[in-house]
């Protein structure tokens, strides 16, 4: 089993918000314009999800966590389980098929990310100096 930890400058905070414009009684959204900005929050994460899901099931997902740097970036964390080992390995990177996979997915821009220059490009980047999402083995059971 593989531990991955995910980082990136997009806002992916899992809201929970998914059925088209129901706000509920009890909730804190009370617009439309609320209501859109937090769907669009949980768009970002369920979309990094899907990018992992299209060559291994992710398991024990964390919620992701908002943290500012001493820069003032904000950044997003999360981390995943997958069970088949090696998944997302190539020659010479544990996590290359992953980066692979995300470069060039679309994401949604204009939320709670502070991070601009050079990442406002609206998609992942996984590779080279201007990379917008970052992946790491953190937990490697079989070694």
């Amino acid at each position: 089993m593989e531990r991955i930890k995910v980082t990136t400058y997009f806002d992916c905070t899992q809201t929970g918000t998914t059925s088209y414009r129901k706000i509920k009684a009890n909730s804190h959204i009370t617009s439309t314009e609320q209501w859109d900005f937090s769907r669009n929050q949980q768009r970002n994460f369920e979309t990094i999800l899907q990018c992992v899901s299209l060559r291994a099931t992710p398991e024990d997902i964390t919620t992701p966590l908002c943290t500012t740097s001493e820069d003032g970036m904000k950044h997003w964390t999360f981390s995943f389980s997958v069970s088949h080992d090696g998944s997302f390995a190539t020659e010479n990177d544990k996590t290359g098929l992953l980066k692979e996979s995300v470069n060039g997915v679309p994401m949604i821009v204009g939320l709670s990310e502070t991070y601009k220059e050079g990442f406002l490009m609206p998609y992942l980047i996984a590779t080279g100096e201007n990379s917008n999402i970052n992946f790491e083995l953190i937990e490697d059971r079989n070694q």
